[in-house]
């Protein structure tokens, strides 16, 4: 039988969680991407995301630090870390889930720590904290869609697509980039 893993302190404590990992993104200068960004620039356009991607320069550390203090806050061992599938560098903050038990199905991510990719990617600062700009995120969704490797999450990237460029925002340089990708092929 599993450990009791205080799930009501786990669910109490997740705004408190999930405002460390935006004070220390603010600290250490990280950016903030994926659906996050979108919902801090698109707000009520964007859809809702449940973890929070963040480019760090030291993920494995960054990654123990939430870890460490998601236990501590939750005073249990129900946090726990793992390696990403796709990057070796990326390192995955999740709650054990309501059965206390790592790496079953039930599993809810909290948090993605991956190293800044070269060249560093472009931000909006906000409340001193770097969100990755929408004109990036645009052209990280188009490839995704692209690439059979994250077939996985296709309907997904294409619903933030549509959401973009429906929000009528500025894109600096994002349109460019569309016209010169896409060369008569539909996304």
């Amino acid at each position: 039988m599993p450990k009791n893993n205080n799930n009501l302190r786990v669910f109490m404590n997740l705004h408190r969680i999930k405002g460390k990992i935006i004070s220390r993104a603010r600290k250490n200068k990280d950016i903030i991407f994926g659906g996050k960004s979108l919902q801090k620039q698109l707000g009520l356009g964007a859809r809702r995301s449940e973890d929070i991607d963040v480019f760090t320069e030291t993920p494995k550390k960054s990654a123990k630090a939430i870890e460490k203090f998601a236990d501590k806050t939750t005073r249990g061992d129900n946090f726990f870390v793992k390696r990403g599938k796709s990057l070796k560098t990326t390192r995955k903050v999740k709650w054990v889930g309501r059965d206390g038990i790592k790496n079953t199905k039930d599993d809810k991510g909290i948090v993605d720590y991956n190293k800044i990719p070269k060249p560093t990617p472009k931000f909006k600062t906000f409340n001193g904290v770097r969100y990755r700009v929408l004109s990036e995120e645009l052209e990280a969704k188009f490839k995704a869609v692209r690439d059979p490797k994250f077939e996985f999450r296709k309907e997904k990237d294409l619903e933030d697509i549509k959401r973009i460029l429906k929000s009528g925002r500025k894109l600096s340089g994002g349109l460019k980039w569309i016209k010169k990708h896409k060369s008569g092929q539909s996304i």
